[in-house]
């Protein structure tokens, strides 16, 4: 296949149902360019490389910097001391890449964290932007309060991995996380069954998945939210929602004002009832 027609096959499956791809940055090229790069033969790709291949101009200066993997490592505390209960730390690579299969397998090399010391290690970590995340197990009254590189916050805007191994990863838990607990009906009142409530960080904020929080109503139409940081969140459900499309914020702003502010910076919420977004408009 050629990189022309996969750049625009990837910009149509990353698009949401209904809408036209938008024109993709630079940045995004070239990543969708690293994916194809790793889904065939190195020579294949230099090859198949071309001056018009990417854009409808030519494009110079090309080059891919092929780096050996390296070791990510880290600790994570809770309330500033090593955790007591078995924890586990993941790698989520950014954009296009997260579709390639040497990052895939990050997820299933998910490092334990020692309870004596709180460090990790995560190996074979290839070249990217990574989001330090928590695996599944973390008690429901701690929370991710920051994650720390160098003395400084990445939670939000998440690392580099280069050639080389990145300087150490602080992943900082706290205890008093929050629950938002309400109903889901839709619009003639009735309790929506296996809807999914969704947590929705503020727009600034939006580029940390780490912050978005969802719940399956049960058959009563009730859900439960826990694990919570502190903060204000939007709180929506939407009818036959596509799969993480409330990660989109173009998605998000199109009906916001059909669900609720929800403030929990000081206490957990209950009684947050919204009503069932329809799958076309409101």
């Amino acid at each position: 296949m050629e990189f022309k027609d996969y750049y625009n096959r990837h910009r149509a499956h990353t698009s949401l149902e209904g809408e036209k791809p938008e024109e993709n940055s630079e940045s995004e090229r070239r990543a969708s360019l690293i994916s194809y790069a790793w889904h065939e033969p190195l020579s294949w790709v230099i090859s198949h490389v071309n001056s018009r291949m990417i854009t409808n101009s030519p494009c110079t200066g090309l080059s891919l910097d092929i780096f050996p993997s390296v070791r990510v490592n880290g600790t994570v505390t809770v309330d500033g001391v090593a955790p007591s209960s078995a924890l586990r730390v993941w790698l989520q690579v950014d954009g296009a890449l997260a579709k390639a299969g040497v990052y895939q397998g990050l997820a299933a090399r998910a490092s334990l964290v020692n309870n004596q010391t709180g460090a990790f290690m995560i190996p074979a970590v290839p070249t990217g932007h990574f989001r330090a995340l928590m695996g599944s197990g973390v008690p429901s009254n701690l929370y991710v309060a920051d994650v720390r590189q160098g003395g400084l916050s990445v939670f939000d805007s998440g690392f580099d991995v280069g050639r080389d191994s990145p300087p150490p990863i602080e992943i900082m838990l706290k205890s008093g996380a929050r629950t938002v607990e309400g109903m889901v009906r839709d619009a003639s009142g009735k309790p929506a069954v296996g809807a999914t409530a969704v947590l929705v960080p503020p727009r600034e904020r939006r580029q940390n998945r780490a912050l978005y929080y969802t719940a399956k109503t049960d058959a009563t139409g009730h859900f439960k939210i826990q694990g919570v940081a502190p903060g204000i969140y939007s709180l929506l459900s939407w009818q036959n929602m596509p799969e993480g499309a409330y990660f989109n914020d173009r998605f998000v702003s199109r009906n916001e004002d059909a669900g609720r502010m929800v403030n929990v910076t000081q206490v957990s919420m209950s009684g947050a009832d919204i009503r069932l977004i329809p799958a076309i408009g409101r």
